[in-house]
């Protein structure tokens, strides 16, 4: 399977509904670079290094940052 880009995620992030597995088969640097694009904020939830986010961390602020999209636009 050919590495996943971050061009892949922001095709996945237009859809309407996401599967919550979606985003586990990037890499954690593709899903860091993609919050950092949107500005998304991504608390840690690590029990040993709280500084750095981890990878489920970043998924769901994805998939979250989608939830509230839909939600707006339901409201339009």
């Amino acid at each position: 399977m050919a590495d996943l880009t971050i061009e892949h995620a922001e095709r996945i992030l237009q859809r309407n509904t996401i599967a919550l597995t979606t985003f586990r088969k990037f890499r954690r640097e593709i899903l860091k670079s993609l919050c950092q694009k949107l500005e998304l904020y991504v608390p840690s939830t690590a029990k040993r290094n709280r500084v750095e986010p981890t990878k489920t961390d970043y998924e769901n602020a994805l998939l979250n940052s989608v939830s509230q999209r839909c939600q707006i636009d339901m409201l339009k």
